[in-house]
C-alpha cells in the first residue's frame, strides 16, 4: 500500500512538472527588432517613451497583443498612439491587436505609435537598458533589451 501512494505521488509529480513544461509560454522566432531605444527622462518625470520596429520574419502576419516592463521600471507600460484630430495632436492608449503583416514590420516611432511607461520608479538614464517583453495574440511572447538615450543622439 505505501509503495502505491508512492508511485501516484511520483506520477502525480511527473505529470505536473511535463504539463507546466508543455504549456510554457513559447518565445516567437518569427519576430526581431531594430531601431529601438528609450528616451531618458528628467528627474521627477512620471513617464517615459520607448520606440523600436518590429520585424516579423514568418509567413504568417502576428498580432501585437501587449506589452511589459519590469515593475522596478514604470507600474505600466502600454501601447499608445499619437493621433492627428481638427485641433492638433492627442496620444491614446491603443485599444485592440496591432498587425504586422507576414514579412512585414510594425513601427513605433515618434508621432505614432510608441511604449508609454507610466509611473516611472526612477529617471530613466543614458547607459542603461530597459527590457520589454511583446506579447502576441497566440501567447507567444518577445524579449528585447533597449538602450536608454539622452535627446541629444535622438
Amino acid at each position: 500500500m505505501y509503495r502505491l501512494r508512492i508511485s501516484f505521488l511520483f506520477s502525480l509529480v511527473l505529470i505536473a512538472t511535463l504539463s507546466t513544461s508543455f504549456f510554457a509560454i513559447a518565445e516567437t522566432k518569427a519576430i526581431a527588432s531594430s531601431n529601438g531605444w528609450v528616451r531618458s527622462s528628467p528627474p521627477g518625470s512620471k513617464n517615459g517613451v520607448a520606440f523600436v520596429t518590429l520585424h516579423n520574419n514568418s509567413d504568417t502576419p502576428q498580432q501585437l497583443e501587449s506589452v511589459q516592463c519590469a515593475a522596478d521600471i514604470a507600474s505600466r507600460c502600454e501601447l499608445h498612439q499619437h493621433l492627428k484630430t481638427a485641433t492638433g495632436m492627442r496620444m491614446q492608449k491603443v485599444d485592440g491587436l496591432l498587425d504586422i503583416p507576414a514579412h512585414g514590420e510594425l513601427r513605433f516611432a515618434p508621432g505614432g505609435y510608441h511604449i508609454m511607461l507610466t509611473g516611472l520608479a526612477k529617471p530613466l538614464t543614458a547607459g542603461n537598458n530597459v527590457e520589454f517583453i511583446f506579447t502576441f495574440a497566440d501567447q507567444s511572447t518577445y524579449h528585447v533589451q533597449l538602450p536608454v538615450k539622452s535627446v541629444h543622439e535622438e
